[in-house]
């Protein structure tokens, strides 16, 4: 006769309890899993809305080049005209292949309706030629949407100069400008926000209104050099910015010597306060 005190204790025999150890185990598996669950939707979606990558020509627009153009831009391509300029991590507008300082008196015909707008992507290993996506802005090239040039992962994007991961898409302004003295090309360029901003407020919108007022003709700067206070990391200190100061104008295409009168006296325009 089986002991009755045995058959009533075994029912009580249950799975031995899990661990804490054991626990931790299954919740850092489970959150493994559901991460890359979220990864694969991401990646999913990702492929829904964004459109196949684009030409990174501007083949939008008519190719307007003449055949020796044509010819000079299949064995030496080019991007912008005449040489590089380019505000230094040093405050400084210095020339770009060598990193000289120029003369802040310099005095350049800004050529605003050859203005260069559009995405660049420079290659991270320094080798192959920056990728383009712009045109002339004043030859009715539209930029296609940032989203359409993929490298749309923040999660993927190269470590730029700040420590953090930066959109290798930038927007880029290329201006020309021709030195009064010697009529030598450059091209200032800037993808900073604040030398974007520069750009738009003090040359093109300028532009438009010395176009009302004296129609063919363009503005005369001085490059030069001011500084502000970041409002989101004021702690940083004074940032320094490019500054087309406007001295005057000048006919398109004319040999005359430039009228350098103040454009103050011309459009009421008031001269900002340089920076050191």
């Amino acid at each position: 006769m089986a002991n009755p005190q045995t058959s009533k204790r075994a029912p009580l025999n249950k799975a031995h309890p899990r661990t804490s150890t054991e626990i931790m185990q299954e919740q850092r598996e489970q959150a493994k899993a559901e991460k890359a669950q979220h990864a694969a939707a991401k990646a999913e979606s990702t492929k829904a809305v964004v459109p196949a990558k684009p030409a990174n020509a501007a083949v939008a627009l008519p190719d307007h080049r003449s055949d020796l153009e044509r010819h000079l831009d299949e064995i030496a391509p080019t991007g912008v005209t005449g040489r590089l300029l380019k505000l230094s991590k040093n405050g400084e507008i210095v020339t770009a292949d060598d990193g000289v300082p120029i003369d802040t008196d310099t005095t350049f015909i800004a050529l605003v309706d050859q203005t260069l707008g559009g995405y660049i992507k420079f290659d991270p290993e320094g080798v192959l030629p920056p990728e383009r996506v712009q045109g002339l802005i004043y030859g009715g090239f539209v930029p296609p949407p940032r989203a359409s040039l993929g490298d749309n992962d923040p999660d993927e994007w190269p470590i730029g100069l700040s420590g953090a991961r930066e959109d290798p898409w930038r927007y880029q302004f290329a201006v020309p400008l021709q030195a009064t003295g010697t009529s030598e090309l450059f091209s200032f360029i800037t993808s900073s926000a604040s030398g974007r901003i520069s750009v738009r407020q003090q040359l093109l919108d300028h532009y438009k209104r010395l176009q009302q007022v004296f129609p063919g003709e363009y503005p005369i700067v001085r490059l030069k050099v001011a500084k502000f206070v970041s409002k989101k990391n004021p702690r940083v200190g004074p940032i320094p910015k490019p500054l087309f100061q406007v001295i005057g104008h000048c006919p398109q295409g004319s040999t005359v010597k430039p009228d350098t009168i103040s454009i103050e006296t011309d459009l009421n325009d008031e001269i900002p306060h340089l920076g050191g």
